[in-house]
């Protein structure tokens, strides 16, 4: 779960036991959220809004520790997002579709499939 208004001040990563309701982390994101968080293989994925260019985190659900932070390549845009075995895809508004590896965040290929809008 988010706690924060998206877009306006720095957001923070809450997650609760799903039986208990009990808090198991809270994890400040230094940044405004972009985008609600998605459950991407057992993590949580989230978008922040920056001052240039947003940024795209990856937390683990067990204690709200980083798996990776890397610049957002346009989830928090708007875009779509898909994760399969150990991608995930990400196909921005601009048309430009990115694959990231899901360990590290590092991006794999990415490929421009239409014009911006």
């Amino acid at each position: 779960m988010l706690a924060g208004e998206p877009g306006r001040g720095d957001a923070t990563l809450v997650g609760l036991d799903l039986f208990t309701g009990t808090l198991r982390f809270e994890t400040p994101l230094g940044a405004p959220a972009a985008a609600a968080p998605i459950a991407v293989n057992g993590r949580a994925l989230v978008a922040t809004t920056g001052p240039r260019r947003g940024g795209l985190s990856l937390y683990s659900v067990d204690d709200g520790s980083a798996v990776f932070s890397v610049a957002d390549p346009g989830f928090g845009a708007g875009g779509g997002v898909l994760a399969l075995d150990r991608t995930l895809l990400v196909n921005a508004p601009d048309g430009k579709l990115s694959a990231l590896d899901l360990a590290t965040g590092v991006v794999k290929w990415t490929s421009q499939l239409a014009s911006s809008v």
